[in-house]
Protein backbone atom coordinates (compact mmCIF):
# COMPACT_ATOMS: atom_id res chain seq x y z
CA UNK A 1 0.00 0.00 0.00
CA UNK A 2 1.39 3.39 -0.93
CA UNK A 3 1.53 6.05 1.75
CA UNK A 4 0.67 9.67 1.13
CA UNK A 5 3.20 12.38 0.31
CA UNK A 6 5.42 13.46 3.16
CA UNK A 7 4.29 16.52 5.07
CA UNK A 8 6.44 19.62 5.46
CA UNK A 9 7.03 18.67 9.11
CA UNK A 10 8.34 15.25 8.15
CA UNK A 11 10.62 16.75 5.49
CA UNK A 12 12.05 19.31 7.94
CA UNK A 13 12.66 16.53 10.48
CA UNK A 14 14.51 14.49 7.85
CA UNK A 15 16.68 17.53 7.08
CA UNK A 16 17.53 18.02 10.76
CA UNK A 17 18.27 14.35 11.47
CA UNK A 18 19.96 13.50 8.15
CA UNK A 19 23.54 13.83 9.32
CA UNK A 20 22.99 12.65 12.92
CA UNK A 21 20.79 9.53 12.65
CA UNK A 22 20.68 6.43 10.48
CA UNK A 23 17.98 6.02 7.85
CA UNK A 24 16.50 3.17 9.88
CA UNK A 25 16.18 5.41 12.95
CA UNK A 26 14.54 8.23 10.99
CA UNK A 27 12.21 5.76 9.27
CA UNK A 28 11.27 4.15 12.59
CA UNK A 29 10.53 7.52 14.14
CA UNK A 30 8.31 8.60 11.20
CA UNK A 31 6.81 5.17 10.53
CA UNK A 32 8.20 5.12 6.99
CA UNK A 33 10.33 2.66 5.05
CA UNK A 34 14.05 3.29 4.71
CA UNK A 35 13.72 3.75 0.92
CA UNK A 36 11.11 6.50 1.46
CA UNK A 37 13.50 8.35 3.76
CA UNK A 38 16.33 7.93 1.26
CA UNK A 39 14.13 9.22 -1.60
CA UNK A 40 13.00 12.21 0.45
CA UNK A 41 16.61 13.08 1.26
CA UNK A 42 17.53 12.85 -2.39
CA UNK A 43 14.61 15.08 -3.39
CA UNK A 44 15.63 17.63 -0.76
CA UNK A 45 19.14 17.67 -2.24
CA UNK A 46 20.78 16.43 0.95
CA UNK A 47 24.36 15.12 0.65
CA UNK A 48 24.80 11.39 -0.01
CA UNK A 49 25.09 9.19 3.05
CA UNK A 50 28.45 7.56 3.66
CA UNK A 51 27.87 4.43 5.72
CA UNK A 52 24.11 4.40 5.82
CA UNK A 53 23.68 0.63 5.60
CA UNK A 54 21.10 1.04 2.85
CA UNK A 55 22.19 -0.02 -0.61
CA UNK A 56 20.35 2.06 -3.15
CA UNK A 57 19.16 -0.01 -6.08
CA UNK A 58 19.33 1.63 -9.50
CA UNK A 59 16.97 4.62 -9.50
CA UNK A 60 13.58 3.16 -8.67
CA UNK A 61 10.67 5.55 -8.66
CA UNK A 62 12.31 8.52 -7.01
CA UNK A 63 12.31 11.29 -9.66
CA UNK A 64 13.84 14.60 -8.58
CA UNK A 65 12.10 17.87 -9.45
CA UNK A 66 14.73 18.56 -12.12
CA UNK A 67 14.12 15.14 -13.70
CA UNK A 68 10.36 15.69 -13.63
CA UNK A 69 10.74 19.06 -15.36
CA UNK A 70 13.10 17.55 -17.94
CA UNK A 71 10.66 14.76 -18.82
CA UNK A 72 7.71 17.15 -19.04
CA UNK A 73 9.66 19.54 -21.31
CA UNK A 74 11.13 16.92 -23.63
CA UNK A 75 8.61 14.06 -23.86
CA UNK A 76 7.39 15.14 -27.29
CA UNK A 77 10.75 16.36 -28.58
CA UNK A 78 12.92 13.35 -27.70
CA UNK A 79 12.00 9.69 -27.83
CA UNK A 80 11.76 7.70 -24.60
CA UNK A 81 15.05 5.91 -25.20
CA UNK A 82 16.94 9.22 -25.42
CA UNK A 83 15.26 10.57 -22.29
CA UNK A 84 16.04 7.36 -20.40
CA UNK A 85 19.68 7.44 -21.48
CA UNK A 86 20.01 11.10 -20.48
CA UNK A 87 18.51 10.49 -17.02
CA UNK A 88 20.29 7.18 -16.46
CA UNK A 89 17.00 5.29 -16.17
CA UNK A 90 15.26 2.52 -18.06
CA UNK A 91 12.86 3.18 -20.92
CA UNK A 92 10.16 1.41 -18.92
CA UNK A 93 10.74 3.82 -16.02
CA UNK A 94 10.19 6.81 -18.31
CA UNK A 95 7.00 5.27 -19.76
CA UNK A 96 5.68 4.43 -16.30
CA UNK A 97 6.48 7.92 -15.00
CA UNK A 98 4.64 9.55 -17.91
CA UNK A 99 1.66 7.24 -17.54
CA UNK A 100 1.41 7.77 -13.77
CA UNK A 101 1.71 11.56 -14.07
CA UNK A 102 -0.67 11.99 -17.02
CA UNK A 103 2.03 13.15 -19.44
CA UNK A 104 0.94 12.33 -22.96
CA UNK A 105 2.80 12.46 -26.20
CA UNK A 106 1.73 15.68 -27.98
CA UNK A 107 1.12 13.89 -31.27
CA UNK A 108 -0.84 11.06 -29.68
CA UNK A 109 -1.24 7.75 -31.43
CA UNK A 110 -1.08 7.39 -35.16
CA UNK A 111 -4.57 7.14 -36.59
CA UNK A 112 -5.14 3.89 -38.46
CA UNK A 113 -6.01 4.23 -42.12
CA UNK A 114 -9.53 3.03 -42.81
CA UNK A 115 -10.21 1.23 -46.05
CA UNK A 116 -13.28 2.07 -48.09
CA UNK A 117 -15.79 -0.65 -48.96
CA UNK A 118 -14.49 -0.75 -52.55
CA UNK A 119 -10.89 -1.13 -51.39
CA UNK A 120 -11.87 -3.91 -48.99
CA UNK A 121 -13.84 -5.74 -51.69
CA UNK A 122 -10.89 -5.47 -54.09
CA UNK A 123 -8.50 -6.75 -51.40
CA UNK A 124 -10.76 -9.70 -50.51
CA UNK A 125 -11.13 -10.73 -54.14
CA UNK A 126 -7.38 -10.56 -54.84
CA UNK A 127 -6.09 -11.84 -51.49
CA UNK A 128 -5.88 -15.56 -52.41
CA UNK A 129 -3.69 -14.86 -55.47
CA UNK A 130 -1.61 -11.76 -54.67
CA UNK A 131 1.15 -11.40 -52.10
CA UNK A 132 0.37 -9.26 -49.04
CA UNK A 133 3.28 -6.95 -49.81
CA UNK A 134 1.75 -5.98 -53.15
CA UNK A 135 -1.75 -5.59 -51.71
CA UNK A 136 -0.39 -3.38 -48.93
CA UNK A 137 1.53 -1.17 -51.37
CA UNK A 138 -1.51 -0.67 -53.63
CA UNK A 139 -3.81 0.13 -50.69
CA UNK A 140 -1.30 2.27 -48.77
CA UNK A 141 -1.49 0.23 -45.56
CA UNK A 142 0.90 -2.16 -43.79
CA UNK A 143 1.18 -5.87 -44.54
CA UNK A 144 -0.05 -6.55 -41.01
CA UNK A 145 -3.24 -4.60 -41.75
CA UNK A 146 -3.87 -6.68 -44.87
CA UNK A 147 -3.33 -9.90 -42.89
CA UNK A 148 -5.60 -8.70 -40.07
CA UNK A 149 -8.46 -7.68 -42.38
CA UNK A 150 -8.36 -10.97 -44.27
CA UNK A 151 -7.93 -13.14 -41.18
CA UNK A 152 -11.09 -11.56 -39.71
CA UNK A 153 -12.89 -12.43 -42.94
CA UNK A 154 -11.60 -16.03 -42.77
CA UNK A 155 -9.70 -15.88 -46.06
CA UNK A 156 -6.61 -17.92 -46.83
CA UNK A 157 -3.97 -17.93 -49.52
CA UNK A 158 -4.19 -20.49 -52.30
CA UNK A 159 -1.34 -22.90 -52.86
CA UNK A 160 0.59 -22.73 -56.14
CA UNK A 161 -0.96 -26.01 -57.29
CA UNK A 162 -4.47 -24.64 -56.65
CA UNK A 163 -3.70 -21.48 -58.64
CA UNK A 164 -2.34 -23.54 -61.54
CA UNK A 165 -5.52 -25.66 -61.58
CA UNK A 166 -7.66 -22.52 -61.71
CA UNK A 167 -5.56 -21.10 -64.54
CA UNK A 168 -5.81 -24.30 -66.60
CA UNK A 169 -9.58 -24.48 -66.04
CA UNK A 170 -10.04 -20.84 -67.12
CA UNK A 171 -7.75 -21.15 -70.18
CA UNK A 172 -8.60 -24.43 -71.96
CA UNK A 173 -6.48 -25.08 -75.05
Amino acid sequence: MRRSQMSAEELSLIERLWSRCSLEEIGGYLGRHVSAIFCAGKRLGLPPRKKCGYKWKPKRGCYTDAERAFVERNYGKMNSKQIARFLGRSVYSVHAFCHNNGIRHPLGRKAAKRLTDEQRAWMYSNFPYVRNKILAAKLGVSEDSVSRYCRKKGLRKLKKSEIQKLQTNNNPR
